[in-house]
C-alpha cells in the first residue's frame, strides 16, 4: 500500500512540475516604429541601422532609404516567468540608437531615451514622437 502511495506522490510531483514549466512565452512582441526622411541630394542610398537596448538584450534592424523611410524594429517584451505569477511582459527598450551610413562613411548617429521619446501607437507598438531627419549635418529629430 505504501508503495502505491509513494508512486502516486511521485506522479503528482511530476505533474505539478510539468505544469509549472512554461510551454512557451505568452508575451506579445513589441515593435518600435522609426519614421523619417533623407534630405540630401544624392543618388546613393543611405543605410540605416536601428538598435533597441532593453534590459534583456538588444534588437537591431537595418534598412536602406533614399527619401522617406519607415522601419519597424521588433523586440521581445518577455522579462521573467514565475509559476506563481506567470509570465511578466514588461521588457521595454531603454535607448533607441539610429545610425546612418552612405558609401561606407558614417553620416551620424542619434541616441534617444525610449521613455519620453516614444509613444504608444497600437497594441505593443511604439512610435517616436518626432520624425528622424538625415541630412549633411547628421542625424537628428525633427521639430521642437
Amino acid at each position: 500500500m505504501s508503495d502505491v502511495k509513494s508512486r502516486a506522490s511521485v506522479r503528482l510531483c511530476a505533474l505539478l512540475l510539468a505544469l509549472s514549466i512554461p510551454a512557451g512565452a505568452k508575451c506579445v512582441s513589441g515593435i518600435v516604429i522609426v519614421e523619417g526622411k533623407v534630405a540630401m541630394a544624392t543618388d546613393d542610398p543611405v543605410t540605416l541601422s536601428i538598435s533597441l537596448q532593453t534590459p534583456k538584450g538588444s534588437y537591431e534592424r537595418s534598412a536602406t532609404a533614399q527619401s522617406s523611410f519607415v522601419v519597424e524594429v521588433p523586440f521581445s517584451t518577455f522579462s521573467s516567468y514565475s509559476p506563481l505569477w506567470g509570465h511578466r511582459c514588461t521588457n521595454l527598450p531603454t535607448v533607441i540608437a539610429i545610425a546612418a551610413h552612405m558609401g561606407g562613411k558614417q553620416l551620424g548617429e542619434l541616441k534617444v531615451k525610449f521613455k519620453g521619446n516614444a509613444i504608444p501607437c497600437g497594441l505593443a507598438k511604439y512610435c517616436l514622437r518626432s520624425k528622424v531627419l538625415i541630412d549633411s549635418s547628421g542625424v537628428r529629430l525633427e521639430g521642437p
